[in-house]
């Protein structure tokens, strides 16, 4: 197969033409389709950029911890949330659906529970207390075979982001779960 110099034509021209627009301002982007059902970002956009106030001196003055190794992190235990009974949590935030839980058997009964509704909206997992690395490692991969994603995550931040006091919790964006899904394993 033979290469023609003219195929080569249209990159030297972008690549000739790349240092003057490299001097040129960033533009906003341009909106190509607003659907009906389009919601305007602008909101998120505004409270992403407000700064957070800070609860608690000691936060700022606290190590930063890192990439820790598993076994360094066990056993992990909540400094904010306590366990109690489960609940779901409606959010202004764009977010995934996500939930709260610990390796109490309250929230393992309600992982078990609501595991079909949990799959259906693609939940991701935190767990905020896990007792020893074994019990930590057998849910992990209990949950991937289900096809559920767990990670273990200290507590930090999610009080003063979302509200939550106690675990488990099933935090959806506004319009997610709007029926109440209690006879399809629903929190």
């Amino acid at each position: 197969m033979r290469i023609r110099p003219l195929h080569f034509l249209p990159l030297l021209i972008g690549l000739a033409f790349a240092p003057a627009q490299a001097d040129q301002p960033i533009r906003a982007p341009v909106v190509v389709y607003s659907g009906a059902q389009a919601v305007t970002a602008a909101p998120y956009i505004q409270s992403l950029a407000q700064p957070r106030p800070q609860s608690d001196s000691r936060a700022n003055s606290m190590p930063k911890q890192g990439v820790m190794p598993l076994e360094t992190r066990l056993p992990l235990m909540p400094r904010l949330l306590q366990p109690g009974s489960p609940a779901l949590q409606r959010t202004e935030a764009p977010v995934q659906p996500f939930f709260i839980m610990g390796m109490d058997r309250t929230s393992l009964d309600w992982l078990a529970r609501t595991l079909p509704t949990l799959l259906s909206i693609n939940a991701t997992g935190m767990v905020v207390q896990a007792a020893n690395r074994d019990d930590w490692l057998l849910l992990q991969k209990k949950a991937q075979a289900a096809g559920l994603s767990l990670a273990l995550y200290p507590d930090t931040g999610l009080t003063e982001a979302y509200g939550i006091t106690t675990y488990p919790v099933l935090v959806v964006p506004q319009g997610i779960l709007e029926l109440d899904r209690a006879g399809e394993g629903g929190p």
